[in-house]
């Protein structure tokens, strides 16, 4: 085996109060503590959009039971931190109670205002989410397949790890409001900053096109006063929109692929997302198993000789069968989500070591349950009749936020 990934991940939580309502500013309390300095001096607890979040980066893994066990001890060391000052880490995205304070240390939210429209920007922060990142492989060959498979199986993260149920105003009628939220209302008059784009046909494409973002938004952004200094200060090409897949060739000795799409998610559902990503590449990636894209809508093939990833307008199929339902049957998709799992799993599993291979069992239990954690909190709500509605007041919101953090401990624990 001439290649092997390494793999990393960046979760955001929100700060509750015990009564399941988010605390404003938090992050204020928790931030700078020195038992999440690192040796070379940096935090690996930092702060995010809103003084209501914080993000808890991992070190690189060469495997998923290391990525793991990093965001454990870590994760309990936040734990520690939060219940000295009265406050409970979940991984669930605004509810409706309450509202983080944006963050204005973090220079982009000025920006973003100037650009979304203050409406857009304050709704931007308000879905917190998972980052993962995977080295990128050794050759430009691969590398294209590999953002071929990676961008093929991308709909799968938020199907395997949404929980965000509920909308900052406790709307509840969709299973992942993040995905919607981003992709089709805060960048809605930049469908290329975020939206799914079809398959890039070269990495020339895909540096260009990261250029093309900066300089729309350069644009923008000079028509609203902002200088090129300012600007550019904030945004490259690397770190400009919410891309599905970002090409961070500045991450570590290789660059890496940094997949956007999951949810903030309870560690036992980020280890088994992590673990599908790495295992599908890795199977892939080491084998050097050519990746096709289908020409025919609705088909996708994954043998031992090749693997045939589903097209551009069947991802937009996934997406909105995932957006409405997660893994559930759909309406008009029917099980186009749960059946795509079931075949990238066993590839997944065989491109694991064996230390890895247990962290994918939740992913065949959501295979044979179809219920991800959205639909799980949903279930548990709908079991008084009260919840059984698609607006909630701040009150239900706080008590779904709650169970969010039941979800989030048992994770930890697992």
């Amino acid at each position: 085996m001439d290649y092997q990934s390494t793999i990393g991940a960046e979760l955001e939580l929100h700060l509750i109060d015990a009564n399941g309502f988010l605390v404003p500013e938090g992050a204020k309390l928790a931030l700078n503590d020195p038992r999440t300095r690192r040796e070379n001096g940096s935090y690996w607890l930092v702060y995010e959009g809103t003084h209501a979040q914080i993000e808890v980066n991992s070190d690189p893994a060469l495997t998923i039971d290391q990525l793991h066990h990093d965001l454990e001890r870590k994760l309990q060391t936040v734990e520690e931190i939060c219940l000295e000052k009265g406050m409970f880490p979940v991984t669930a995205s605004e509810y409706g109670a309450g509202r983080g304070v944006i963050n204005e240390n973090a220079h982009r939210n000025a920006i973003y205002r100037k650009i979304l429209g203050e409406r857009k920007a304050n709704m931007l922060p308000t879905p917190i989410g998972t980052h993962t990142h995977i080295a990128q492989a050794p050759d430009d060959e691969r590398k294209l397949y590999q953002i071929r498979l990676l961008k093929g199986v991308e709909p799968l993260s938020p199907a395997l790890t949404s929980t965000s149920p509920i909308r900052y105003d406790g709307r509840n009628s969709l299973n992942n409001h993040r995905i919607n939220l981003h992709r089709y209302n805060v960048f809605s008059e930049f469908p290329f900053h975020a939206q799914l784009q079809d398959y890039p046909e070269s990495l020339g494409v895909i540096n260009e096109r990261n250029v093309q973002l900066v300089e729309i938004w350069q644009r923008v952004a000079a028509r609203e006063g902002i200088t090129p200094t300012e600007f550019l200060k904030e945004f490259q090409p690397h770190n400009t929109g919410y891309a599905p897949i970002r090409k961070r060739d500045y991450f570590g000795p290789t660059g890496t692929w940094e997949v956007r799409s999951a949810d903030a998610t309870p560690l036992y559902h980020l280890s088994d997302n992590s673990a599908l990503i790495k295992g599908i590449n890795d199977y892939a990636m080491s084998r050097h198993i050519p990746v096709i894209v289908a020409e025919q809508d609705g088909f996708y093939e994954f043998t031992p000789n090749r693997f045939v990833v589903p097209n551009h307008r069947t991802g937009l199929a996934m997406e909105q069968a995932y957006i409405d339902k997660g893994l559930e049957t759909h309406p008009k998709y029917g099980d186009l989500m749960v059946d795509f799992l079931r075949t990238i799993l066993p590839y997944a599993e065989e491109g694991l070591p064996s230390e890895d291979k247990p962290y994918l069992a939740p992913a065949w239990e959501m295979a044979n349950t179809q219920m991800n954690p959205s639909s799980q909190l949903i279930h548990e709500l709908h079991k008084k009749r009260k919840f059984r509605r698609h607006q909630y007041t701040p009150k239900m919101s706080a008590h779904a936020n709650l169970i969010a953090r039941e979800m989030y401990v048992a994770g930890l624990n697992n």
